[in-house]
């Protein structure tokens, strides 16, 4: 994952803030309430759904999940209630993580 290797230049920095444009989910790995802080911008997704404004993850969820090996790995955000729901599923083994935003 993109995300994981460029968060080795942005040490400084541990939020994940995640926002659609042009059909696709863009994530910033920043910390928007800090200054002089190194920062990356990836395209994570391709996404059909309505817009939402910016929403902002702890980014050790991100380091969390990288680590389960699975062969499908599904994401729902509830932009209304700051809710993302990561959905990991293998042959026999079907995980949920839940995490909520932070506030920014």
């Amino acid at each position: 994952m993109e995300l994981l290797r460029g968060s080795t230049f942005a040490t400084e920095s541990n939020k994940l803030y995640i926002h659609t444009e042009n059909n696709k989910i863009l994530g910033d790995l920043t910390d928007k309430a800090r200054h002089n802080v190194d920062s990356m911008s990836l395209p994570l997704c391709e996404y059909t759904g309505p817009g939402f404004d910016t929403l902002c993850l702890n980014f050790e969820i991100v380091r969390i999940i990288s680590g389960v090996k699975v062969k499908q790995l599904e994401c729902k955000i509830n932009p209304k209630l700051g809710v993302v729901l990561f959905q990991a599923t293998d042959n026999i083994v079907n995980t949920q993580y839940v995490a909520s935003t932070l506030v920014k």
